[in-house]
C-alpha cells in the first residue's frame, strides 16, 4: 500500500552545536509530537518535553483548526525552544506552535524537521533545520501515519492513492 521513498535517515543533517551559545539555566527544551530523533543527536544539554497536537485528524489534508491533545508541563519563560516535527506541510500545526510558545514566554523557537513540503505550504513559516524536501505526496512510515496506520514502517513510503480515494 506504500511506496517506498527512502531509507532511515542517519545522523541530524545539521548538529544543534552552534545553539550552545544561548544562555540557559538547564540548556533549551526541545519539544515535540513525534518521536524525538534529532534529540538522540544533540549534542547540548537540553531538557525534553512532549506536546501532542493534531490538525488532520484521520484525514490526508489538514481541517486548518490545531488542537492540542497533551500540552507542557513546565514553565517555558525565558527558554529557547526546538521544535522537532516530523514532517512540514501546510505549516498550520508549527505557525500555531511557534506562537503559542512565544506567549507562553519562550525567548526564542527553532523549528527541526525531518520532512520538509514547501509546495503545500498556507503558512508563512519555514524550518531552521531541515532533513530532507519531499515532493507533494502523501508520505506514510518511520512515524508517519494515515488514519493510525503505516506508523511503524521502516521507512518512509508515499501512500498509494486508493487507499484514501474518496475522501
Amino acid at each position: 500500500r506504500a511506496a517506498k521513498v527512502g531509507r532511515r535517515p542517519g545522523a541530524g543533517a545539521r548538529s544543534f552545536r552552534e545553539e550552545e551559545k544561548w544562555s540557559r539555566p538547564a540548556g533549551p527544551q526541545i519539544k515535540s509530537r513525534s518521536p524525538p530523533e534529532a534529540a538522540r543527536a544533540c549534542q547540548v544539554k537540553c531538557d525534553v518535553e512532549f506536546i501532542a497536537v493534531s490538525s488532520y485528524g484521520n484525514a490526508t489534508s489538514t481541517s486548518g483548526a490545531v488542537q492540542i491533545t497533551h500540552d507542557i508541563q513546565q514553565d517555558i519563560t525565558g527558554r529557547n525552544i526546538v521544535v522537532i516535527e516530523d514532517i512540514l506541510d501546510s505549516g498550520n500545526t508549527l505557525y500555531f506552535l511557534k506562537q503559542y510558545f512565544m506567549t507562553k514566554g519562550a525567548a526564542s523557537v527553532s523549528i527541526c524537521t525531518l520532512l520538509d513540503k514547501p509546495s503545500r505550504r498556507t503558512k508563512v513559516i519555514k524550518a531552521d533545520y531541515i532533513g530532507f524536501e519531499v515532493p507533494d505526496e502523501f508520505v506514510v512510515g518511520y512515524g508517519l501515519d494515515y488514519a493510525q496506520k503505516y506508523r511503524n514502517l521502516p521507512y518512509i513510503g508515499v501512500l498509494r492513492p486508493e487507499v484514501y480515494q474518496g475522501e
